[in-house]
């Protein structure tokens, strides 16, 4: 009876230790459970992240873009701006000699015009003369 008992004390002893034992790795099982739950989440969120990130480096890389061809269109226009006011420059200069030859030619003009009024006085002039002239001659 003494030998039942102490077996049956050291079952219930083992039976306990085994208890504990199930508890712990139990406990142990939650517990790593809880851990890969949370590391999920934190991967997760870190995809998240790097997937507003990309999409964000994305919209960095377009507007960039854009920006570089509007640069490019600005740095076009700006080359026909010079381009235009060289044009200008030279067509001001143009202008200014076409307005000087102009004055020149008018005041040629002009002393034209006067020289061939002198010229149609005198040959009136001349021409009454001559009437008065040959009026005489047939009074000889």
């Amino acid at each position: 009876a003494e030998l039942t008992e102490a077996i049956h004390a050291k079952c219930e002893l083992m039976g306990n230790q085994e208890g504990n034992v199930i508890k712990e790795r139990t406990a142990s099982l939650y517990n790593a459970q809880r851990k890969v739950k949370g590391l999920k989440q934190q991967i997760e969120q870190k995809d998240l992240q790097l997937s507003l990130n990309r999409s964000k480096i994305s919209a960095l890389e377009e507007r960039i873009s854009r920006l570089s061809s509007i640069e490019d269109e600005k740095d076009q226009h700006f080359v026909k701006l010079k381009k235009a006011q060289r044009n200008n420059e030279k067509f001001s200069s143009m202008i200014q000699e076409k307005t000087v030859e102009i004055t020149e030619l008018k005041a040629k003009l002009h002393d034209k015009a006067h020289v061939e009024e002198q010229l149609a006085d005198a040959t009136n002039k001349k021409e009454k003369s001559t009437d008065c002239d040959s009026a005489l001659i047939p009074l000889l």
